[in-house]
């Protein structure tokens, strides 16, 4: 047999090599989690009387922590997990009160033999009503991206005027009425942005929508 020559030892190892290093490096890159996750809440916002339920979910991360803005204002039936149910212990009475629900994430990376973890949070916003109240806003939630539109209508009342808690982010037309239509003008970048649509009937009684400007 012929002995091979030095080039050609020198060769098939720098091959051999070659090729463990790519085996490494695919392998290395398949254990790599992804490094940007997002969470979602489902649903985003939610109007709420006195001993009423809300189930929420949230998907995009891992090991769900919930809290409340205000613990006095209802109950969780779970801290932790993809799923709870707010049950509302507050009446607000002639106005509504706004309760923010919040959950963190907890986002696992591994590269190769270390690892780390991050945090994300979302939010849902639940508006409690009083279950006293005459006049309505329908619907009571609405979620919009840039350049969409929804629509609003007053109910229980008479002789309405609209108006909302940031003019920059959006446009009602018309400002009084029965029907308002509400243009959005912005989207949301790193947390939701959320606009209220206060409707005042004639005699002073007021009624409230909550209007998500959703993250792009």
């Amino acid at each position: 047999m012929k002995k091979p020559h030095v080039k050609d030892l020198v060769l098939l190892s720098m091959v051999a090599v070659g090729a463990g290093f790519a085996a490494m490096l695919f392998g290395v890159g398949c254990e790599i989690a992804p490094a940007n996750e997002k969470i979602v809440i489902t649903p985003d916002a939610s109007s709420i009387v006195i001993m009423g339920q809300q189930e929420f979910t949230v998907s995009g991360g891992y090991e769900y922590a919930w809290s409340l803005d205000h613990e006095n204002w209802g109950m969780l039936s779970a801290r932790s997990g993809n799923k709870t149910t707010y049950t509302s212990y507050y009446d607000p009475g002639v106005e509504t009160e706004v309760q923010t629900l919040s959950v963190v994430s907890t986002i696992s990376q591994v590269q190769g033999s270390n690892s780390s973890s991050y945090y994300q949070t979302a939010q849902a916003i639940v508006t409690h009503v009083s279950a006293n109240k005459h006049v309505f806003v329908t619907p009571s939630t609405a979620s919009l991206k840039k350049g969409e539109r929804a629509a609003f209508v007053a109910s229980g009342g008479s002789d309405y005027t609209w108006a909302i808690s940031d003019p920059s982010w959006g446009t009602l037309s018309p400002t009084n009425g029965e029907n308002v239509i509400y243009a959005s003008a912005t989207s949301a970048v790193s947390t939701i942005l959320i606009q209220i649509l206060t409707m005042t009937s004639g005699d002073g009684s007021k009624a409230y929508a909550t209007i998500t400007h959703e993250i792009e």
